[in-house]
């Protein structure tokens, strides 16, 4: 789409006025969604903060609370549905989900009353996740509806759990079937694995000694994950969004430069610079992304079971250390590897007001565009903007995980992730899990590279893809996108990360083999750290 500037027009918003929830082909903001959620008629009387999650113990029986906000539409003129939806099964998004939906019965307060079936009290014991997804329709067909649309007007997602004394404590745990060993280069750490089905030695993962980073790393079958010879490296950047853009450097920059000179004291005065502008002049800029250097590769453990390596990381960008890393590898014999990081900015950022992300990026194999998590979805979300995405199970392929904002940016983050695979038609592939169900991550997996999109002003300058090498991007830690204003600075203070202190995080990261159920991979690697 053209935009201000587009047409010989020196003074211009650019797409100030066509960025709205609707694109000007009518097609659907990931914001609309989430506003949707948020002004809905119909929602669930103190859900959050203020109860905690429904437990069930003695009874089957809950009873759930909704409000009407209807001025002249009464309960009897609305109908609820319900289904159930675990972390075993992918979670169904179909129009108006006929298939699985049961009707469920309320009063004239509207209160509803819910019977929990055996079968999912079992899942529970067994430490699985359940909601039960309420969805609220119009009693009378009304003349927009269609049946190839979600005709509900409301919804709400809540999620079931048991006393921590009621689970099983007897999780199978995934058993050690090979064997290591380490062979050190002048460049490299390898890391050879032996499974018990095996005659010889395989090169299972690569570690750089100058870089610390992950060059090399294998499926269960011997696919090589890493694509285009890019490594999995750390990732501190993001494509900047049209928020992160906001504040009095922008504003100057769409006005004639007499106006821009003489409100330069006024501006700075009631205007902060915005996020763009203080990562570029401090370096995080995702053309052109800090570089890495390892001081020292250790090998902290070496036995058959298990290996420990330890780099000790600097990242510099103009010049400066911005960044001190410390990346913990510990190899294991089902191949996989527990990744945790511990992150130091440096002084040189305590003014850029809040860091973009702080996690890990790769390039996979064009061949595992078969992508399946546990998070939110089914539609893009972020930390402030997650509310109208449901927890589940979700499938997708890159193209689908993506959105084309006008000017391309950001997108196609999933947050709140226990784990997610990716993997080819075969099964072989790769997952990444958190290391406990509280440690949830974001990530995306896109056609097109960060750099790619921050260079790009308009949709036709990314070429179009139905398939190619995938980005991965996953990190526990990314700054909200904002959304209030565009003007200035307006990611709310919970979800800005602060460059004032240090970060942790820690993952998962399994080989998938063509029989390997990655729900079940992800809930085994979970529950070993419980």
């Amino acid at each position: 789409f053209g935009y201000g500037g587009d047409f010989g027009d020196h003074i211009n918003d650019k797409q100030f006025c066509l960025n709205g929830i609707l694109s000007p082909d009518r097609q659907a903001h990931p914001a609309l969604h989430e506003i949707k959620y948020l002004q809905q008629a119909v929602a669930l009387v103190h859900k959050g903060k203020e109860t905690s999650v429904p437990h069930v113990a003695d009874s089957t029986t809950l009873h759930f609370c909704f409000e009407n906000r209807f001025h002249q539409t009464p309960w009897t003129e609305l109908q609820l549905k319900c289904f159930w939806s675990t972390d075993c099964l992918i979670h169904t998004d179909s129009p108006n989900h006929a298939q699985n939906m049961s009707q469920a019965e309320f009063d004239d307060k509207g209160v509803v009353t819910v019977e929990i079936n055996d079968s999912y009290i079992h899942l529970l014991r067994n430490r699985n996740r359940i909601w039960i997804n309420f969805r609220w329709f119009y009693r009378n067909r009304m003349e927009w509806m269609t049946h190839d649309v979600d005709t509900s007007f409301a919804k709400d997602q809540v999620e079931l759990c048991l006393p921590v004394s009621s689970t099983r404590e007897d999780i199978p745990q995934i058993p050690a079937d090979g064997c290591l060993k380490v062979q050190n280069t002048k460049d490299t750490v390898e890391i050879w694995l032996r499974r018990s089905v095996d005659k010889y030695f395989s090169r299972s993962a690569v570690i750089n000694k100058h870089t610390g980073n992950l060059d090399s790393f294998r499926s269960k079958g011997g696919e090589e994950i890493l694509s285009n010879g890019m490594p999995m490296k750390p990732n501190f950047t993001r494509a900047i969004t049209d928020n992160d853009r906001g504040g009095i450097d922008r504003i100057k920059s769409l006005m004639p430069s007499w106006v821009s000179c003489g409100m330069s004291l006024v501006g700075s005065m009631l205007f902060s610079y915005s996020y763009w502008f203080r990562w570029q002049k401090h370096g995080l800029d995702p053309e052109f992304p800090p570089e890495i250097k390892c001081h020292s590769l250790q090998i902290v453990k070496d036995t058959t079971s298990s290996v420990k390596l330890l780099a000790t990381c600097s990242l510099i960008s103009k010049r400066r250390v911005i960044f001190q890393q410390n990346i913990v590898y510990e190899f294991h014999t089902d191949g996989s590897i527990k990744l945790s990081t511990q992150t130091i900015p440096t002084a040189d950022l305590r003014k850029v007001g809040s860091l973009p992300r702080i996690g890990y990026s790769m390039c996979i194999d064009e061949k595992m565009n078969r992508i399946l998590y546990m998070g939110r979805g089914p539609i893009e979300n972020y930390a402030d903007r997650k509310e109208g995405s449901d927890l589940g199970v979700w499938s997708a392929s890159p193209k689908e995980m993506g959105y084309n904002y006008i000017v391309p940016s950001e997108n196609g983050n999933r947050s709140d992730c226990c784990w997610c695979s990716l993997a080819n038609e075969t099964g072989e592939g790769i997952v990444i899990v958190a290391t406990e169900v509280s440690a949830s991550f974001n990530f995306s997996a896109l056609l097109h590279a960060q750099d790619e999109l921050h260079r790009a002003t308009h949709t036709h300058h990314l070429e179009e893809r139905e398939e190619g090498p995938i980005y991965l991007s996953f990190d526990r830690h990314q700054m909200g996108i904002g959304g209030d204003v565009g003007w200035s600075p307006c990611v709310y203070k919970p979800y800005l990360l602060q460059p004032d202190k240090e970060f942790y995080s820690s993952f998962w990261l399994c080989p998938q083999g063509s029989g390997d159920d990655p729900a079940d991979l992800g809930r085994r690697k979970i529950r070993s750290q419980t």
